[in-house]
């Protein structure tokens, strides 16, 4: 019978139990987070003609874990994207700003958000975001504008992010708390018809039968690197012992694709913890 590992909460939700995850204590770090990439990632005042409007709204801050380069699949660095709680007729807005780290320490200085014209229609906020390598350990996030000062503590573990206010005006948190990626991880997502759904679970039988998996399940409060259950979307998470595991999971459902879902109301990706991601789509000429 397949183990299953669950994430629990316990200790007023910090504790996690997770898929072969190490609990750490929790310290003050003693290292300079590394500033790798950031958002948006061209000058735009070089590019654009440009005007630095007031920032008049709050400012939401949203943690997370990405890719540094999508084509080269690697382990996720933390990010921290701030955006406004405005939002703007195009998207031709971001925000101006300026990042400096320390010991223990992060800091965003705004300017404004800056508005940059010849960009195409669309509707949304203002923002920015900024990917750190950062070990694990308690950090200060200070977020400035104008005179006023926000302080965040940001508490890094092997299983999630924490980001508690401390001293905050003109800024909030999207979440609280983030859960982090599993190592070995990745995500079924299955969407199809109530009269498809079988499909769903014969898949995941399939797989549980050919591969050695190991299924988890993320807390329901905070926010979780993959996406959750919604509506038709049905979706599990399990881990795997190698990466060949995963790419012989990526042969099941291609075989899966041309067996049982071709011209049919069902549509099944794959997404691991490195951000390679396979749907049926890719088997079924673009179905």
């Amino acid at each position: 019978m397949k183990r299953k590992i669950y994430f629990l909460l316990a200790m007023l939700g910090t504790l996690l139990i997770s898929c072969n995850v190490s609990p750490i204590d929790s310290t003050e770090a003693d290292e300079t987070p590394l500033i790798l990439q950031s958002y948006p990632s061209f000058d735009v005042e070089e590019m654009y003609d440009t005007e630095l409007l007031p920032i008049d709204d709050k400012l939401i801050i949203l943690i997370g874990e990405g890719q540094l380069y999508l084509d080269n699949p690697t382990p996720p660095q933390k990010s921290i994207s701030i955006y406004t709680a405005r939002e703007y007729p195009h998207s031709g807005y971001s925000l101006s700003r300026y990042v400096d780290v320390s010991p223990g320490n992060i800091e965003f200085r705004f300017t404004g958000v800056l508005q940059y014209f010849g960009m195409w229609p669309t509707f949304g906020p203002a923002g920015t975001s900024q990917m750190f390598s950062m070990s694990n350990g308690d950090y200060t996030l200070r977020i400035k504008y104008q005179f006023e000062e926000d302080i965040y503590n940001l508490e890094v573990t092997n299983e999630y992010i924490r980001l508690i206010p401390v001293d905050t005006n003109f800024t909030e948190p999207r979440y609280e708390l983030y859960w982090r990626y599993v190592p070995g991880s990745f995500a079924y997502i299955c969407k199809a018809s109530t009269e498809m759904s079988y499909l769903c679970d014969y898949f995941s039988d399939t797989l549980l039968r050919e591969i050695d998996l190991e299924e988890c399940y993320y807390p329901d409060s905070g926010w979780i690197p993959y996406v959750r259950s919604w509506k038709d979307k049905h979706v599990r998470y399990f881990t795997y012992e190698s990466e060949s595991d995963y790419d012989h999971a990526v042969e099941i459902l291609e075989a899966f694709t041309h067996n049982h879902i071709m011209e049919r109301e069902i549509r099944i990706t794959l997404r691991n913890w490195m951000n390679q991601r396979y749907g049926s789509y890719n088997f079924d000429g673009g179905k």
